[in-house]
């Protein structure tokens, strides 16, 4: 639905209105490739303890990882989505696509967050408790 949007907007402004083309080309790019690296190396810095789905049971393979990028934000991959999100928006100068988007990815990743650290709480204790106080998760206004 974002994508069919996206293209709509940069139509409709092609079209009708092309002084309202407005682009961040660079600005987007580097915005893109620090999400990318952001949601790759937490991935690989996790490595088995990473998962795409929420785990609602722990295993013994499941370890709380707070070094590397996770030193920096609590959750890297949200991180890097939400910011590569901004990024490819920014670089095709959709801001009614970002304005929503952001919208929409900010709710989800704050309700995902919620949801899974009662599950990382419930894992790793005190521990995860203490890491939760001293890093931040890097999406705006989500602690």
């Amino acid at each position: 639905m974002v994508h069919a949007v996206s293209i709509l907007e940069i139509l409709g402004k092609a079209w009708f209105c092309p002084s309202l083309i407005v682009d961040f080309p660079m600005v987007g790019l580097s915005v893109v490739i620090l999400g990318q690296f952001s949601r790759t190396l937490a991935m690989y810095t996790a490595k088995e303890s990473f998962n795409h789905y929420i785990q609602r049971e722990h295993m013994n393979k499941h370890k709380l990882v707070t070094w590397g990028i996770y030193e920096y934000s609590r959750h890297p991959s949200y991180f890097g989505f939400f910011w590569w999100f901004v990024g490819t928006q920014l670089w095709l100068g959709n801001l009614v696509v970002l304005a929503l988007g952001v919208f929409k990815l900010w709710n989800f990743f704050n309700n995902r967050i919620e949801f899974e650290e009662k599950f990382l709480i419930s894992f790793f204790g005190q521990d995860y408790a203490n890491y939760k106080t001293k890093v931040k998760t890097g999406i705006p206004f989500i602690r």
